[in-house]
C-alpha cells in the first residue's frame, strides 16, 4: 500500500523535472490521450450513461477515460523525451497509438449509434478529437507547464476516486426495517445451499456431527420426504419464496432469467401485513436485481465482486481503459461471502429492526469447491471410517465428499450461532416460526455426475432436508408426507394468520405440523412433483450461439418458451436440460436430447444409493404412465413471463466461477 501512495508522487516529480530540464516534447501524447477520451465519451454517452444508476458510476464515466488516457499520454511523452527521436517521430508515435486504440474502440461501438442525436454527438466528439490533434494548444512554455500540472492533477484525482470506488461498499438499505406489528410471530427462513439430506445424521447419514440441527429438530417436525424443484440455486429459492414452480415464477436458470413481476413473494405478503423484512444472502445467484429483493426493507446482497461489476457496467466494449481491469476479477475473490460475515449482517438487521420481523438467511458454505477448514476438516477425517453414504464416483468425488462433511459441520455451527442471535430477541422462541431447508443437494458420482449439481435430477440433488419449528408444538416429530419447496410460502402465511395468495401451487403444512392430520390434499401435484434442470448452459454452446444470433435479428424478443417452440430443430444432442416427475415410488426423467430414465425409488442399495438401475426399457407400462403424468403437469402449470436478457460477459464470468 505504501508503494501505491508513493508512486503518484514519484511520477509527478519526474514529470515536472522533465519539463524544467527542457526534456519534454510538444505534448503530443497528452493531446492524443485526451482526443481518445473525448471520442469514446461522445460515442457512449447516449447508450451507456443513461443506464448508470449511481453518481460514482457517472463520475467515472467521464473521469475514468480522462485520467487513464491522460496518464498514458504523459508517460508516452516522458518516454519519448528520453529517446533520441526526431521531432516528427515524437508526433508520429502517439498518433499511431491513438489511431490503433480508436479503431479498436469504434469498431465495437459504432453499432450502438442508431438515432440522429447519437450520430450527432459521435460526430461532434470526432471533430473535437481532430481539433485537439490538429490545433492543440499554444506552445508557450508557461502554458504547457500549466497544462501538465492540470493533467497530473486529473490523473491523481482519477486514481484516488477509482481506488475509493472499488474499496467502498455500496449501500443496501431500501427502507428502515420498522414493522408495524408487535405481537405477530417472527418468521425466519434458513436456506443451506447445496445440502443433501442423506448425509445428515437426521436422515441416517454418518461421518459428521450436527448438534445444532439435531437440537432444532428435537423441537420441530422433520420432513422425511422433501424434494427440490430444481438442482439450481436461483430457481429453487424463487419457488421457496413464491410457492410456485419454475415455469410459473419464470426464474428457470441462474442467468439470464428474472422473477416474473406478477408473482407475489413471501416478503411482499409479510411486508404488506406490517412486518419488518430483511434478507442476508451469500451468493450471486440470489442477488436482488433479478427479483429476490421484492418486499424486503433490507436486502443485503453485498458481495466481493460488487464494485468490480459496477465498474464494468461502464462498458469494456465502449472504453478501452476498462479492458485491462478484467484482471482485477482474480483479486476480488468469488462472488460469495462466508457464513461468519453473513452472521455479522444478520445481527445488524436484528439490532436495527423494530416490531415483528421476517428474516431470510442464506448460507453458502457447503457449496463447491469443497474445502473444509480447521477443526471441521480434522473432525471429518477422524470420522471418515464410519461415513455413510459413500461416494460412487472417482477419487476426486470421494475426497470432495469427505471435505463436504466438514463443511456441513461448519454450517451446522453457523446455524447454531444464528439461532443464538434470534433467541436474544425471543429467548424461548415462543413467538418465532422457523423453516430450515436446502435449495438442492450435490452429486458425488451419482448418475455419472462428479461433484456437481446443475445437470442432475438424481436424489442426491433433489432429496433435501427440511424442518419446521412452531411454538405451538415443541416436540420432535417426523412425517413421510411428500413435501416440496413450494409448500414453504403458504405454510408460513398460514402460521402468521395471513391469507395465502391466489395461484400458489404449494399447500399449507400447518395441520401436519400441529399433529392434526397425517396428509393434506393437493390440487395439482397429488400424483408427484414436477422438477426441472434448466440452467442455460445445459443447452450447449452451439445452441446458445444460434439463439443469441437469431434473437439479435428479432425486433421483438419472444419469451423463451415460445422462441424455442419455433426452433425445435435446435433441441439436439447437446441439449442436456431435463424435466421430471417424482412420486413416492417412481421418478421419470426426460432429457431434451432424447434420453429418458425411469427409477424405482423404493430400492436402496447397501451403500445408501438409489437410482442405480434405469428401468425405462424394462417397465414400458410404468414409463408410459409417467410420461402422461409429466405431460399433464407441464400443461397444467401456468407459464410466467420469462424476462430473458442476454447476460453481459461479466455476469457470465461470475456464474462461471460458481460452476454455472
Amino acid at each position: 500500500m505504501r508503494a501505491l501512495r508513493v508512486l503518484p508522487i514519484m511520477v509527478t516529480s519526474r514529470l515536472l523535472q522533465a519539463n524544467t530540464t527542457s526534456q519534454w516534447p510538444s505534448q503530443w501524447g497528452l493531446r492524443c490521450g485526451l482526443a481518445l477520451a473525448s471520442l469514446e465519451i461522445g460515442i457512449a454517452i447516449t447508450s451507456v450513461f443513461p443506464s448508470l444508476s449511481t453518481l460514482p458510476q457517472r463520475v467515472l464515466f467521464f473521469l475514468g477515460p480522462l485520467f487513464v488516457y491522460a496518464l498514458f499520454g504523459l508517460l508516452l511523452d516522458f518516454g519519448i523525451a528520453k529517446l533520441p527521436v526526431p521531432r516528427k517521430g515524437s508526433r508520429l508515435l502517439p498518433i499511431l497509438v491513438v489511431l490503433v486504440f480508436a479503431y479498436r474502440s469504434v469498431s465495437k461501438t459504432w453499432i450502438l449509434l442508431q438515432t440522429p442525436l447519437q450520430f450527432g454527438l459521435a460526430a461532434l466528439s470526432l471533430f473535437f478529437a481532430i481539433f485537439l490533434l490538429k490545433r492543440g494548444w499554444p506552445s508557450r512554455p508557461h502554458i504547457q507547464l500549466r497544462i501538465q500540472r492540470v493533467a497530473i492533477g486529473v490523473c491523481l484525482i482519477g486514481f484516488l476516486f477509482l481506488v475509493a470506488f472499488l474499496a467502498t461498499d455500496r449501500s443496501i438499505e431500501q427502507r428502515t426495517p420498522h414493522g408495524q406489528l408487535l405481537d405477530s410471530p417472527n418468521v425466519v427462513v434458513i436456506t443451506l445451499d447445496t445440502l443433501r439430506a442423506d448425509v445428515l445424521p437426521l436422515y441416517g447419514g454418518k461421518g459428521l456431527e450436527t448438534p445444532h440441527l439435531d437440537q432444532l429438530a428435537s423441537q420441530s417436525i422433520v420432513f422425511d420426504d422433501m424434494c427440490a424443484v430444481s438442482p439450481i440455486t436461483g430457481p429453487s429459492h424463487a419457488s421457496i419464496l413464491t410457492g410456485v414452480m419454475p415455469p410459473t415464477h419464470a426464474l428457470r436458470s441462474n442467468g439470464p432469467f428474472s422473477l416474473d413481476p406478477g408473482v407475489v413473494t413471501l416478503a411482499e405478503t409479510l411486508s404488506r401485513a406490517g412486518y419488518a423484512t430483511g434478507a442476508v444472502i451469500s451468493a450471486y445467484p440470489v442477488r436482488g436485481e433479478i427479483g429476490f429483493n421484492r418486499g424486503f426493507d433490507v436486502f443485503d446482497d453485498r458481495l466481493p465482486q460488487d464494485n468490480y461489476q459496477r465498474l464494468m457496467a461502464l462498458g469494456p466494449a465502449s472504453f478501452q481503459w476498462l479492458r485491462p481491469l478484467v484482471f482485477l476479477r482474480k483479486l476480488t475473490g468469488r462472488p460469495v461471502i462466508s457464513g461468519d460475515l453473513l452472521l455479522d449482517r444478520t445481527q445488524d438487521f436484528l439490532n436495527r429492526k423494530k416490531g415483528s420481523f421476517f428474516l431470510w438467511a442464506h448460507f453458502f458454505d457447503a457449496h463447491d469447491p469443497h474445502v473444509a477448514h480447521g477443526q471441521w476438516k480434522k473432525r471429518a477425517h477422524q470420522l471418515a471410517d464410519s461415513a455413510w453414504p459413500t461416494a460412487v464416483g472417482n477419487d476426486f468425488s470421494k475426497e470432495s465428499l469427505l471435505q463436504y462433511r466438514g463443511q456441513v459441520m461448519e454450517v451446522d455451527n453457523q446455524v447454531g450461532r444464528l439461532l443464538a442471535q434470534i433467541k436474544v430477541e425471543d429467548p424461548d422462541l415462543s413467538n418465532t416460526v422457523i423453516f430450515l431447508l436446502s435449495d438442492h443437494g450435490q452429486c458425488f458420482g451419482e448418475g455419472g455426475f462428479e461433484v456437481t449439481h446443475k445437470p442432475s435430477l438424481q436424489e442426491a440433488t433433489q432429496h433435501i432436508p427440511g424442518m419446521l419449528y412452531t411454538p405451538a408444538v415443541k416436540t420432535a416429530r417426523r412425517t413421510s408426507f411428500p413435501v416440496n419447496q413450494i409448500d414453504v410460502m403458504p405454510t408460513l402465511c398460514a402460521l402468521t394468520g395471513l391469507a395465502i395468495p391466489e395461484n400458489v401451487q404449494g399447500v399449507d403444512l400447518t395441520p401436519i405440523a400441529h399433529n392434526k392430520v397425517q396428509t393434506v390434499p393437493r390440487a395439482l401435484f397429488h400424483d408427484g412433483f414436477y422438477m426441472e434442470a434448466y440452467q442455460a448452459s445445459l443447452r450447449g454452446k452451439d445452441i446458445q450461439a444460434r439463439i443469441r444470433i437469431a434473437r439479435a435479428a428479432q425486433t421483438n424478443k419472444d419469451s423463451d418458451h415460445i422462441f424455442l417452440e419455433k426452433n425445435q430443430e435446435w433441441l439436439g444432442d447437446s441439449d442436456m436440460r431435463k424435466q421430471a416427475v417424482r412420486g413416492q415410488d417412481w421418478k421419470y426423467i426426460r432429457v431434451f436430447n432424447g434420453e429418458s430414465f425411469l427409477y424405482d425409488l423404493s430400492i436402496v442399495n447397501p451403500e445408501g444409493h438409489r437410482e442405480t438401475h434405469n428401468l425405462v426399457t424394462e417397465r414400458p407400462e410404468i414409463r408410459q404412465k409417467q410420461i402422461q403424468k409429466l405431460d399433464r403437469l407441464i400443461e397444467s402449470m401456468p407459464t410466467g413471463l420469462m424476462n430473458t436478457n442476454d447476460m453481459t460477459p461479466i455476469e457470465q464470468q461470475l456464474l462461471d466461477e460458481l460452476g454455472y
